[in-house]
């Protein structure tokens, strides 16, 4: 027994969604050629017809969009990263600096008063150097001088041997 309407409109189905997709690329390649004929005339004689269809068939397809997508995402976790690490290492800078600054008066409370207008000209100097290479020393990230339990002298705390009281 025959449904009404069974197999014409199972026919008519896909006869209508191609006529869609149809449509579809002709009026994706109308907007294409009228991009196109906004460019000079070099270029639009390298756009033939024939890759403008199937761009536009391409677009249609829907991949073009969903490699788009992908990419997105790819380039917003590498910037989130990006961004982690650049918190990660100011924050070891700045702690760097602090450390740099403790043991800079450390050294001062040390060293004898005749002698402290050269310790802070050498550790002007110093400063000078690590902002000169960015504030790490040369060697990529700045070297952590943390003293030891033995080494609380001042001679540990970054004064010169010759500035230290006897």
């Amino acid at each position: 027994m025959a449904r009404p309407g069974g197999l014409e409109a199972e026919q008519e189905q896909p006869q209508h969604v191609l006529s869609r997709q149809q449509e579809r690329h002709r009026r994706l390649l109308a907007e294409l050629q009228a991009l196109v004929k906004a460019l000079p005339s070099p270029c639009q004689q390298r756009l033939s017809y024939t890759t403008l269809s199937e761009l536009a068939l391409a677009l249609l397809d829907g991949t073009v969009f969903e490699i788009v997508q992908g990419l997105l995402e790819i380039q917003h976790l590498t910037e989130k990263n990006l961004y982690s690490q650049r918190r990660q290492l100011h924050s070891e800078h700045r702690g760097l600096k602090q450390e740099l600054f403790h043991r800079h008066k450390e050294a001062q409370q040390c060293c004898r008063p005749h002698n402290l207008p050269l310790l802070r000209a050498a550790q002007q100097r110093e400063m000078e150097v690590r902002k000169g290479h960015g504030g790490d020393g040369g060697g990529g990230r700045m070297q952590s001088r943390v003293p030891s339990r033995e080494s609380h002298s001042p001679v540990a705390a970054g004064a010169p041997q010759h500035l230290q009281r006897v």
